[in-house]
């Protein structure tokens, strides 16, 4: 009985993490619009003035401090008054990356009206140190980079990965995501934060 018991669940743990990061479905489980395809379309093909899901208050974002890649100390507060996307991703993390180079370029875009993104890697700190300078490298990242080295994903009830919360002004979380966020309703998103 209780080794049935075990394989069950050793099944379940995998087929989450096979649905969460290995598969191609662009999966948005929280805030998705009611259909992210139309006619055929992908979700980058569709009008820039798609109106976004509307915001809801999912409560005060917790708060941290983690160090960065150079060991400095960060916090979620030395961003006081900013928009701020949460993304906590991975360098092992296929759907990671097919949406950063989307996330760099609105970071770009949007960072001198008030907005940033903070990475948060899941990777294992200090082993996988090379792959995740070797990615930040190669996708030319331009936001800071923590390593997650208390569990803030559990504190963000994270879930899957990638995973991104986007934090109004006074940082409640807003919008939350678990897989690829699309570029238009990430930008959407961030623009609804910035105008509010």
């Amino acid at each position: 009985m209780f080794k049935s018991f075990s394989f069950f669940l050793v099944f379940v743990v995998f087929g989450t993490c096979l649905y969460a990061c290995g598969g191609d479905d662009e999966a948005d489980l929280t805030d998705a619009p009611e259909s992210s395809q139309t006619d055929g379309q992908t979700a980058n093909d569709l009008p820039q003035d798609r109106p976004p899901v509307a915001p809801r208050d999912f409560g005060q974002a917790p708060a941290f401090q983690l160090p960065d890649l150079d060991g400095n100390p960060v916090s979620l507060a030395a961003f006081k008054g900013q928009v701020v996307a949460v993304n906590f991703w991975a360098a092992w993390c296929a759907p990671c990356r097919r949406e950063i180079p989307d996330f760099v370029e609105v970071q770009a875009k949007h960072q001198d009206q008030g907005f940033t993104i903070i990475g948060i890697s899941r990777d294992a700190f200090p082993d996988d140190e090379k792959a995740v300078r070797d990615f930040v490298k190669q996708f030319s990242m331009n936001y800071p980079i923590l390593w997650d080295t208390q569990d803030v994903f559990k504190a963000y009830q994270g879930f899957g990965m990638p995973s991104t919360y986007m934090l109004d002004r006074e940082h409640k979380i807003r919008f939350r995501h678990t897989g690829i966020v699309d570029k238009v309703t990430f930008e959407a998103e961030v623009l609804t934060l910035l105008n509010e």
